[in-house]
């Protein structure tokens, strides 16, 4: 497969996972509770923070991921193509 092809794979890829994080961003955000948030504002946004994290680590982690897949062939396929400019 092309480079190319798999740069356009991960761009899918990538778009799928930044399409669910934006989903539940919006319904984090629609849920923040104002007078919480004035109280203590600092405390509020370190839960806020730490509930979308939990929420969204594992998306985070298959974009790491898919990433490393994608520098991985990346590398492997200039790897065969400079092994193949030689011979």
């Amino acid at each position: 497969m092309s480079q190319d092809k798999y740069i356009e794979r991960h761009q899918e890829n990538i778009e799928v996972l930044r399409e669910q994080v934006r989903e539940r961003k919006e319904e984090i955000l629609s849920k923040i509770d104002v007078n919480e948030l004035l109280r203590n504002p600092s405390e509020y946004l370190q839960k806020i923070g730490t509930d979308f994290y939990a929420d969204n680590s594992d998306k985070i982690k298959a974009s790491i991921n898919s990433g490393e897949k994608l520098a991985n062939k990346i590398l492997k396929t200039t790897d065969d193509t400079d092994k193949n400019e030689k011979s």
